[in-house]
């Protein structure tokens, strides 16, 4: 997989406004994009494979059961800023800078990945930092460490998708050495792979997306809620 050199981001005059005035991308919370349905259809394309690979016995049902997942950590959220591989395309304007008003801005998209992480579009499995909850003495509470927002292409295609899914149920088996931490990197890494997922309808948008895993009580500096009509909480 080769990482375009430009990746583009639309945007209305408000999103240039603070981009520019900040030097900051805004990340927002998946469950209030612009289409509802996005992460709904990729969980929705999971739970189907997953379900077709315990029928076939390729899967311990015993994975996918909350007991052996544990709690997961409250207020944990994904956060996801979309660029696009396209700089000039009218249905993007029209969708999502203005209706043609809007502005589209050109990022460098090796200077967004970590700076020790230039193959981070390659395959990986949340690192154990993310199954470690630490408790943070000023905030009396679990949280956990987070890590580096990745850079990820969306898959459209469904045979690709369920692809994509049988590699993370190889690999969490592989790298696993009991049903229950198999299982709790299940709880969080499908959630990661579903906002990967996209309806083929939309694949002429070439879409990228940087992906970040918050806590909502995160400190102020961190995460916010704004609001465009409707609330959403979003990450810098």
């Amino acid at each position: 997989m080769t990482i375009p050199e430009v990746l583009w981001h639309y945007t209305d005059a408000t999103g240039l406004h603070g981009i520019l005035s900040s030097g900051r991308l805004r990340l927002t919370d998946v469950r209030f994009l612009n289409d509802r349905t996005e992460r709904t259809y990729g969980s929705a394309t999971i739970s189907s494979r997953v379900d077709e690979l315990i029928r076939d016995g390729k899967l311990d049902s015993k994975i996918t059961d909350p007991k052996y997942a544990g709690v997961r950590i409250a207020g944990e959220r994904l956060y996801v800023c979309s660029l696009t591989e396209c700089g000039d395309a009218l249905s993007q304007w029209q969708r999502y800078a203005a209706d043609g008003a809007g502005y589209c801005i050109g990022f460098d998209a090796r200077a967004l990945l970590p700076t020790d992480s230039v193959d981070a579009v390659g395959f990986q499995l949340p690192p154990l930092s993310r199954l470690c909850r630490v408790y943070d003495t000023n905030l009396k509470r679990f949280t956990v460490v987070h890590d580096p927002p990745i850079l990820r292409q969306m898959i459209y295609e469904k045979t690709l998708q369920n692809e994509k899914i049988d590699l993370w149920v190889r690999e969490v088996i592989s790298r696993t050495r009991s049903v229950m931490e198999a299982a709790r990197y299940f709880d969080l890494a499908l959630d990661e792979l579903a906002v990967q997922f996209k309806n083929p309808l939309f694949e002429d948008e070439r879409e990228w997306r940087l992906i970040q895993q918050a806590n909502q009580h995160d400190s102020n500096d961190i995460v916010r809620f704004a609001t465009t009509g409707h609330y959403r909480s979003t990450i810098r």
